[in-house]
């Protein structure tokens, strides 16, 4: 069973680690995996698993005997003795060196259900664990939005750019053209030259950077991400204003709850009495059952033993007060997140709305600067307007399309982070 295990292991391994490789394009959704599983703090579920087995055992074992083995060995400055034995003939005189071995068993009868509410403890601890691993393996997926939303902008502001540079190189041939016939001035081409070059080292720029926030995606998801990998920008999620939330914080907040309701019955159990039988027997000397028997002797009894707190000052009630008040804190704090929750949403909806609002208008001046962009390029090769007033509106051209580009992405990463708050899968 191992080996099949390992050679499992080892093949998701290899699985895993060539998928980039085989594939051109990086998902949003596949980081948010990928990063999940190499997290260190994965490795938490196993371990809070492993106490809870261990400790259930130790629950279990409230039911079984105790047996225990006890030994004794004393001197004592004075024994016991009956005033004028001397005078009463051969009495036996205790002696002063005394030893005792004995083995002692006890078998539980009635707890009160201690261990019964101990089992149920645990379980509540266990969800409680894992929840609140669960929340912090969560926080895994606002970091990979910003890293992969970040790197988009940069992709798509390249993408535009270099659009732009290869439409630019071609209208310098229509420009030298326009130069050699005597149209225009040569100083027009430099122009053309200069922001070509300009337009390069921005490009350099957005690739280091691209490079930057790559490297950092690539430590969270365990690959390297090389520069022909493509990140693809998510789809459209549908999203609701009525959308439910399930966020692992508010499991976190019910285990907490039911940790706190296991720790008040076991609190009440405080008040009822245990019973439980006991043995013991064992050698000593003098007999511990008779003192009078002085030399080494084997002895025995059996008994029912019943412990109950009577009067405790109150202890259980204030500890029953204190249980009750870390559940009502608890509450506060549910309902505390609810409400930062409903109050984010309800920012990301009005967002959304004004996004929407926003590249339509992008839309608008795109499709006007771009008559303006042909236009002038008309009016350059006939010499009517200089390069650098053609290069003026040609650059405004390329910011409204990045722009659009960025309200694109962030109305989309708006969209992905409503999902995130909520906690609904994509």
């Amino acid at each position: 069973m191992v080996k099949i295990k390992i050679i499992s292991i080892a093949f998701g391994w290899i699985f895993s680690h060539s998928l980039i490789a085989q594939t051109d394009t990086l998902t949003i959704q596949y980081c948010y995996e990928a990063a999940e599983k190499l997290s260190p703090l994965k490795k938490q579920e196993l371990l809070n698993q492993e106490i809870y087995e261990l400790s259930f055992e130790n629950h279990g074992t409230s039911y079984l005997p105790k047996l225990t083995l006890n030994g004794k060995l004393t001197y004592q400055s004075d024994v016991f003795a009956i005033p004028g034995s001397t005078m009463i003939g051969d009495f036996p005189v205790i002696p002063k060196e005394q030893y005792q071995v004995s083995l002692n068993l006890q078998q539980n009868i009635y707890d009160g259900g201690i261990a019964k509410f101990s089992k149920v403890m645990e379980d509540s601890r266990l969800q409680m664990n894992q929840k609140s691993l669960e929340t912090q393996l969560y926080k895994i997926i606002e970091q990979i939005n910003t890293l992969y939303f970040s790197y988009l902008q940069l992709q798509e502001s390249e993408k535009i750019l270099q659009t732009s540079l290869d439409n630019l190189h071609n209208q310098r041939k229509t420009i030298e053209a326009s130069v050699n016939f005597g149209v225009i001035l040569k100083s027009n081409l430099f122009n053309i030259d200069k922001q070509i070059l300009t337009i390069e080292q921005d490009i350099i720029s957005i690739q280091s950077d691209q490079n930057a926030i790559a490297q950092i995606l690539a430590l969270w998801i365990g690959k390297p991400i090389g520069v022909e990998v493509f990140f693809s920008i998510p789809d459209e999620p549908n999203v609701e204003k009525n959308m439910k939330i399930v966020r692992p914080e508010l499991e976190l907040f019910d285990s907490q709850k039911k940790v706190l309701e296991s720790q008040k019955g076991i609190n009440n159990i405080e008040k009822l009495p245990r019973f439980w039988v006991f043995a013991q027997g064992g050698i000593g000397r003098p007999n511990p059952l008779n003192f009078f028997e002085i030399e080494h002797a084997t002895f025995y009894l059996i008994g029912l033993q019943m412990n109950w707190q009577i009067f405790d000052w109150g202890k259980v009630n204030r500890s029953k007060q204190i249980y009750q008040t870390q559940q009502e804190i608890v509450n506060t704090q549910e309902a505390d997140f609810k409400r930062n929750i409903n109050m984010a949403l309800s920012k990301q909806f009005i967002d959304i709305e004004k996004l929407k609002k926003i590249i339509d208008k992008d839309k608008e001046i795109i499709k006007l600067q771009d008559q303006v962009v042909r236009t002038s390029f008309s009016e350059l090769n006939n010499g009517v307007i200089t390069a650098t007033e053609y290069l003026t509106e040609l650059n405004a051209l390329t910011q409204a399309k990045i722009k659009k580009a960025l309200h694109e992405l962030e109305l989309s990463k708006t969209y992905i982070s409503i999902y995130t708050t909520t906690g609904n899968e994509l």
